[in-house]
């Protein structure tokens, strides 16, 4: 939430009337109490009660409470024209009341970035130990975003410039949320604060000053999330020639369990049926499809995700992931070596590592994983920022060295230079690709051509003998090593190479060189309605397709060359039609027939000559 201007008011009033500075003026806390209730799911608003009360401390000054310097901004986190017309209506039943009780009126400005600055008639002139209270009272719906089974609450803090104690004022900032129960269970709070529960309606956060500053309020509530997904992949012509068989290899979301979220896969449709399933080492899971090489079709794959929160999580309780002696070394030999992107045996990137064990005094036989990991994860958030013109622009991934040089960044950058960097220090870490979301975009997902949309790092914790999710891309709301959002879907994981494996792939027989196979389209949907789940295809259950469709391939090697030949048959009848200019089918099935004799028995002679000519 945004501090006002009235501070530099103010201060220009009281050097114009007085022409002294250096003086502590004025003291003031701005107290905003969020009340967050279960309402509809179409519909839900918070109410917000923000006072802002200021009392002059210093008898040689007086100050003239304006409007201007007396008002408030709703920040409008949604940013939508549906939002503004919300707000608009919910300022009819707002209020202002003054310190005596009173209802001020106000008027209000919808600014370019689409917040609102509310201004109360209000003006006073303000003396020494005089007290200023004004009370707003009003509903926001850019609060509280629910998507299918889960919950977030977004609310701005202050900026990293905010400076509470200048010479002027002393300005307190207090965040006060009361959080119905009836929402569900709170899954995390970022920044980190104990959660107090005072009655049975309700818990509550509270945050001060320098808990806001440079930093945003992120909860969530909930402990699980389904998803509906459709992947399409459109295949080309490649040949003319039957018996011929292209392979699509395509990866597709996987059942997982990373001790802290545990994914279940459901399938509701294949077409056409897979010809094997295939997994890799890091347990992906790839559909293999034989595709007759001179057919033009698509291949669709639907189907359900269930994330579910897992309930045994004391390890992350006591921040507990082990040791790295702990750990297998075949484990680390595998998930510490460099890569493309991974630049781990570079100078510039064994400087860094370096320079942060220095900095943040870890002793160079430090060998607590959580407290290694959480040292570097902070690093990173502090040393780079998100760069929004890269994601909506020209976004190529750089790596690693190239954005600790200082190049744009997005969740690619993040996750490489953290990964590069765990590695360096010795420590296992992955890649993991699929879907996440802020809820602050106010959408799910929508339809994209490109086969994932975020990419995060996994780190192996011998304590659960598990990989545990880390993303440092939303580091920014608070430091929080193990993410523990909901809001991710997982597709696949890699380890030696990052961009192996590919989402899909192609093995085919080509004619003409300057085939362009169509690129994947993956859509995904949170699910507000109710699954059969009893009625979809489980992982485990994806063989029996396989084994209830083995000679599908037959069919369509058959029918490929009965087309052929179907083809052919139809082009000899028409050469045969022009040469003795007939159209008795009688004829010239007797032609046909003679013509497939002579043919054979030119075959037959061929290969007697072929075998003494060897001999």
């Amino acid at each position: 939430m945004k501090i006002n201007n009235f501070v530099i008011l103010t201060i220009f009033f009281i050097l114009l009337s007085t022409h002294q500075t250096h003086a502590q003026v004025l003291n003031t806390l701005i107290h905003q109490e969020y009340i967050i209730s279960s309402s509809s799911k179409d519909s839900e608003s918070v109410e917000i009660i923000e006072t802002k009360e200021r009392k002059l401390i210093n008898q040689t000054y007086y100050v003239e409470l304006t409007p201007e310097n007396s008002s408030f901004i709703i920040s409008n986190i949604k940013k939508s024209n549906q939002s503004i017309e919300t707000l608009m209506e919910n300022l009819k039943n707002s209020e202002i009341i003054d310190e005596n009780n009173n209802k001020i009126a106000f008027t209000y400005k919808i600014t370019e970035n689409k917040d609102i600055i509310v201004y109360p008639k209000y003006n006073k002139l303000l003396q020494y130990n005089q007290t200023s209270k004004l009370t707003f009272k009003y509903k926001s719906p850019s609060i509280l975003f629910r998507n299918g089974s889960i919950v977030d609450i977004y609310i701005g803090g202050l900026g990293k410039e905010f400076n509470s104690n200048n010479t002027i004022e002393n300005i307190q900032v207090k965040y006060t949320l009361k959080i119905s129960k009836n929402l569900g269970e709170i899954l995390f709070v970022l920044p980190k604060k104990e959660i107090i529960s005072l009655d049975e309606k309700f818990n509550f956060i509270t945050y001060n000053t320098e808990e806001l500053i440079g930093k945003s309020v992120w909860i969530q509530i909930g402990k699980q999330q389904n998803y509906s997904f459709v992947i399409e992949q459109e295949y080309v012509k490649t040949s003319d020639f039957p018996f011929i068989l292209n392979e699509y290899t395509i990866v597709v979301p996987k059942n997982f369990d990373n001790g802290y979220i545990k994914q279940n896969v459901f399938f509701s449709e294949i077409i056409p049926n897979p010809s094997k399933i295939v997994k890799d080492e890091n347990n992906n899971l790839f559909l293999v499809f034989k595709i007759p090489a001179s057919s033009n079709g698509k291949i669709i794959i639907k189907g359900y995700v269930n994330t579910r929160k897992k309930d045994n999580l004391d390890f992350l309780k006591y921040n507990n992931l082990g040791n790295l002696s702990d750990i297998d070394k075949a484990i680390i030999d595998s998930y510490t070596k460099p890569g493309k992107y991974w630049e781990v045996d570079s100078d510039l990137i064994k400087k860094e590592i370096k320079d942060i064990f220095v900095k943040y005094n870890i002793p160079d036989n430090e060998d607590n994983i959580f407290k290694i990991s959480e040292i570097i994860y902070g690093h990173i958030i502090k040393k780079i920022d998100y760069s929004v013109v890269k994601k909506y622009g020209l976004n190529e991934r750089q790596g690693a060295v190239k954005t600790l040089e200082g190049n744009a960044a997005v969740c690619m950058e993040y996750s490489d230079l953290l990964i590069t960097l765990l590695r360096a220090a010795g420590i296992p870490s992955r890649a993991a690709f699929g879907y996440a979301y802020s809820s602050l975009d106010n959408v799910m997902f929508e339809e994209t051509e490109s086969t994932i949309n975020h990419q995060w790092v996994e780190i192996y914790s011998p304590i659960v003998n598990k990989w545990l999710p880390v993303d440092p891309t939303w580091g920014e709301n608070g430091l929080e090593l193990i993410a523990k959002d909901m809001n991710r879907l997982y597709l696949y994981h890699t380890h030696k190479n990052p961009l192996d494996p590919s989402p899909m792939q192609v093995n085919y027989v080509v004619a003409d060189k300057n085939i362009v196979f169509p690129k994947q389209k993956f859509t995904i949907n949170v699910v507000n309605h109710e699954i059969a789940w009893d009625q979809l295809i489980s992982e485990n259950e994806l063989d029996k397709i396989i084994e209830n469709n083995q000679d599908i391939y037959l069919r369509e090697i058959f029918t490929t060359v009965s087309n052929t030949f179907n083809n052919f048959n139809n082009q000899l009848d028409s050469l045969i039609i022009q040469i003795i200019r007939t159209q008795d089918k009688s004829l010239l099935n007797l032609i046909k027939i003679l013509a497939f004799i002579v043919i054979f028995l030119i075959i037959i002679v061929v290969v007697i000559i072929y075998r003494y000519v060897r001999k």
